[in-house]
């Protein structure tokens, strides 16, 4: 298939035909606060607000997004589900939409359930460092993921809630995230952070000289690089005089450095544990590459990449479709191949390139759909 400005539309329409209630749309059975569904969600509504879309109405698109929080969502902005003494960074990231339909509708349910997010980041356990813990049952760990669940929203709720003589010290906050989670992840050996570090150095996949995990995941990076662009961007457009947004462009700089030198020269995409790229067994992972391109193409947008990168993150967007990429002509609906299905650290996921390459493949995960969708917004913009 080839790269088409029809293209993310087509995905759309693919999905919400696959699951007509968003709350399907990673298999469930049943409604459910989590992650993936905002973030492919969010991507929806992106794409809507950037593009000239033809074939999907805003009102479609809108009311299609909102039945998930509505279902989750009762009128007093309780969200069911959620429980927020579990300390889930995971749990903030759905949030990020609840400003729009807020904007939008005025109902204070959704004000409430986002103030209450804000709220848990406010008291989120962290390590002697200050880095948040990535949920109460990982104690003194912070992975890259939960820099994108977390920060993002936590940006944007200061930019829209908090008086504007309050902010710096709260975009200090943000940045310290970031910068600590690089200081402490990064490989130098590799030049890419790797998944996660423990601050404690107990953990039985962490190195216990420094606490950093083994391997350079894919996936992990790229929600870290996703997370810093839109960081970024939210502290910019409020704040343009806050320097400390310099230190995130900094971090995107080293990463992308290394990340355009690990691209396939012919393929064009990113494998799935970057650190042992070309090594046997690894793929191809259609996740880490949309998440990559997508950051490559807005780095370029925001003046923090040069001009080189968002060609890489084109380049990427066309591999995706001549290889990863299937219309299944029974039905006309698009589908997404090569996506890791999760990846974590514990006991009984060591980190090891063999664990990362032992998870199974999915088609449309949400992981690799939403960040697909927002790299080809980007690429519209």
């Amino acid at each position: 298939m080839k790269l088409n400005r029809g293209l993310a539309e087509q995905i759309i329409h693919s999905e919400m035909a696959r699951s007509p209630q968003a709350w399907a749309l990673e298999g469930s059975n049943r409604p459910k606060w989590t992650y993936t569904i905002g973030l492919e969600l969010a991507a929806m509504m992106q794409y809507q607000n950037h593009s000239n879309a033809s074939t999907i109405s805003k009102d479609e698109l809108l009311n299609y997004a909102k039945t998930y929080y509505d279902a989750l969502i009762n009128d007093n902005g309780i969200i069911s589900g959620y429980k927020m003494s579990d300390f889930k960074l995971d749990d903030i990231n759905s949030g990020k939409l609840l400003f729009t339909f807020y904007e939008l509708t005025k109902e204070p349910k959704y004000k409430i359930a986002a103030d209450t997010l804000y709220k848990q980041l406010s008291i989120q356990p962290t390590t002697p460092e200050g880095g948040y813990w990535h949920k109460k049952i990982y104690p003194q760990q912070m992975w890259l993921d939960g820099l994108y669940m977390a920060e993002p929203f936590k940006a944007e709720y200061v930019s829209r809630n908090i008086p504007q003589n309050e902010k710096a010290k709260l975009y200090d906050e943000i940045v310290r995230q970031f910068t600590l989670s690089f200081e402490k992840t990064i490989c130098h050996e590799c030049h890419l952070p790797h998944h996660a570090w423990d601050s404690a150095h107990k953990q039985s996949w962490c190195d216990p000289s420094n606490g950093r995990s083994a391997h350079a995941w894919g996936r992990a990076i790229g929600w870290y690089l996703m997370a810093l662009v839109d960081t970024y961007e939210i502290i910019r457009n409020d704040s343009p005089d806050y320097s400390g947004i310099d230190s995130l462009a900094l971090i995107v700089n080293n990463i992308a450095l290394e990340m355009i030198r690990l691209q396939d020269k012919k393929i064009g995409c990113w494998q799935q544990v970057l650190d042992l790229t070309g090594k046997e067994g690894n793929y191809f992972e259609m996740s880490v590459t949309p998440m990559t391109a997508y950051s490559f193409l807005k780095g370029n947008r925001l003046g923090i990449l040069p001009k080189a990168f968002a060609k890489a993150g084109k380049k990427a967007l066309k591999g995706i479709c001549r290889n990863f990429i299937e219309k299944d002509e029974s039905t006309g609906r698009i589908n997404i191949n090569n996506i890791c299905s999760v990846g974590g650290l514990s006991d009984d996921r060591d980190g090891s390139f063999e664990y990362y390459l032992s998870e199974p493949i999915r088609v449309n995960d949400p992981k690799g759909v939403g960040p697909f969708i927002l790299a080809l917004t980007e690429l519209q913009r």
